[in-house]
This record gives C-alpha cells, structure tokens and sequence, in this order.
C-alpha cells in the first residue's frame, strides 16, 4: 500500500517538473529525436551476466528553431571525441553516422558471439561460408543476423 508521504513526494516532485518547463528547463526533451547509436560505434563490456556500454557521451551541438523549443540539430560525440551521432532536422535528413546494415561489419562483441555460438553447436566456419557464401573476415550486421537466428535453432553438439 502506499503510504502518504510518497503520495505527497510524488505531487511535489511532479509540480517542481512542471514549474521547471515552464521557465525552459528540460524543454528540449519533449523534442529530441529517438536517438539511436550502433553497436559499432560503442565499446560494450559484459558484467553481471549484463552487456554494459562502457563510452561516456556529449551534445557537441545543438541548434533550435527560432521559439527555441524544438531542436533543429544535434551532435553527439563520445569521450574521444568521435562522433557517434548526427542529425540536423532543419533538412529533414537523418545524418546517423553509420554505415548501412548490409555493408556495416559488426563489431568485436558480435564477432565473439558468433564464434561462441559456432563453438556450441560446432558448426565450422566453412560450413558457414557453403551456406552463406560469406567469410568471417567481412561479415555484415545483416549476415550476422540471420546465422545467428539460424545457429540459436541449432542443438548444442555433443561433447
């Protein structure tokens, strides 16, 4: 059951939300694209049984329409200073800094998993280039896709 004092925490909490977008604080929020960053472009790290991403990041710019409400573009880098995203709404054109799926190599943590999932069901990597007609060397985000699907409907071989 809740008690009062959340109940009381919870109206003052909401309250100071809205006293704050009222003067211009956080009014960006209700306009920022969905943004999205591809694995690629991350260092992601296992722990806890968890995939962790281990980058900070940063607006390095961003630029509003003329109320000042709603952004126009944004630049975000990460703590190396690449940028990893990019998009100016103003022309209406998605500026993602990333390759496109079917010619993106995936990075070292898919690689990993792949191998793992090849190592559990022992299906080699000849097998895979027969099949797909695709080397691990060059594989892309949508090769990966589909023998991954294909190799988790596989049993794990027999020791």
């Amino acid at each position: 059951m809740e008690s009062y004092t959340e109940a009381v925490k919870g109206a003052a909490s909401d309250s100071f939300k809205r006293a704050c977008f009222n003067i211009g604080i956080g009014r960006e929020l209700y306009t920022a694209p969905f943004i999205w960053i591809p694995s690629d472009k991350v260092s992601i790290a296992e722990g806890d049984g968890k995939l962790k991403v281990r980058d900070s990041f940063f607006v390095s710019y961003i630029s509003y329409d003329e109320s000042g409400r709603v952004i126009k573009s944004l630049e975000i880098r990460n703590q190396r200073k690449e940028v990893v995203y990019q998009i100016n709404m103003e022309n209406k054109s998605s500026g993602q800094i990333s390759q496109p799926e079917k010619t993106r190599p995936i990075s070292d943590y898919r690689m990993k998993k792949l191998q793992d999932e090849m190592q559990r069901t022992g299906v080699t990597e000849q097998q895979i280039i027969a099949r797909y007609h695709v080397s691990l060397a060059n594989i892309t985000e949508i090769d990966y896709k589909r023998i991954m699907n294909a190799l988790k409907k596989t049993d794990s071989k027999v020791a």
